[in-house]
């Protein structure tokens, strides 16, 4: 039997594609995926960052006020105002004049109330005292470096009362009246330290209601523990400062001329002010 005779027709014959190909397919299919990705990441991210509106962005956001630091300053610079800007918003902006004249009629109420008591005479010159000494050194710093900022005696805050209390407890007591100069060798007793504590309190839980965003002016100033330090130090030491006090008494009627005058010896022993009324 002949041999038969099989006849194929054309065949066409794919070669497997290289690695390479296959991975500049992937690549190409993944490219719109990942640029998916981006953009959504990026929407997000913007949405997060966006600043608030509204009453929210009042609330979160105060805005800071540039004020020219005041004329008894020795060079001209700035100080931030930490008062925040009434809401916008009408109800938010009644609800917040409504505060504010509850405060108004509760401050008259006080002042009415403290009018003839000696407490509000000398809560006066402590805040006095301290506004004239932080101002004096806000001055003396800004000497020391000009682009240093102006920082405002208030709103009142710890801190600011830290530094207040420590030259307190370290300078010497003015002397009576009209006279120059501080009696030498003296300090302030610890009841003139507890009443500055008290008359900067005073003020601070007074004005609170204006720094409500700024939490250092919420906070008891006896609540601090570095204010409780300082006062617990103090009424330590206070024994040893009347030592002291009655030492310089002794030593000057020794000499025959004392280094202070009588009336001088009993507000140096353990006066609530300091001669003359003055802290």
């Amino acid at each position: 039997m002949p041999p038969r005779l099989i006849l194929h027709g054309p065949t066409t014959t794919t070669a497997p594609a290289s690695k390479r190909q296959r991975t500049q397919s992937i690549a190409t299919n993944l490219v719109p995926v990942a640029t998916n990705l981006v953009n959504s990441v990026e929407d997000s991210l913007s949405a997060c960052l966006e600043p608030p509106s509204g009453i929210l962005a009042t609330q979160l956001s105060p805005p800071i006020v540039q004020l020219t630091a005041v004329t008894h300053f020795s060079q001209t610079a700035t100080i931030t105002n930490a008062l925040a800007t009434p809401p916008t918003d009408p109800m938010q902006l009644a609800l917040h004049n409504l505060d504010m004249e509850a405060h108004a009629i509760r401050d008259r109420i006080s002042a009415e109330e403290r009018a003839d008591k000696e407490t509000k005479r000398s809560y006066e010159r402590h805040v006095q005292n301290y506004v004239a000494w932080w101002e004096n050194e806000q001055s003396r710093l800004a000497c020391e470096d000009p682009a240093r900022p102006l920082i405002p005696a208030f709103p009142i805050t710890p801190a600011k009362v830290v530094l207040f209390l420590d030259y307190e407890t370290t300078r010497e007591k003015k002397k009576r009246g009209n006279q120059e100069g501080t009696v030498t060798g003296s300090t302030v007793g610890k009841s003139q330290i507890a009443q500055a504590i008290s008359a900067l309190e005073d003020r601070r839980r007074n004005e609170q209601h204006k720094y409500k965003h700024v939490a250092d002016t919420q906070q008891r100033l006896r609540d601090d523990t570095r204010i409780r330090a300082i006062e617990s130090a103090v009424r330590h030491n206070e024994p040893k400062r009347v030592d002291s006090a009655q030492t310089l008494k002794a030593t000057g009627t020794s000499q025959g001329a004392s280094t202070c005058g009588s009336q001088d010896i009993v507000a140096l022993a353990d006066g609530p002010y300091d001669m003359g009324g003055t802290p």
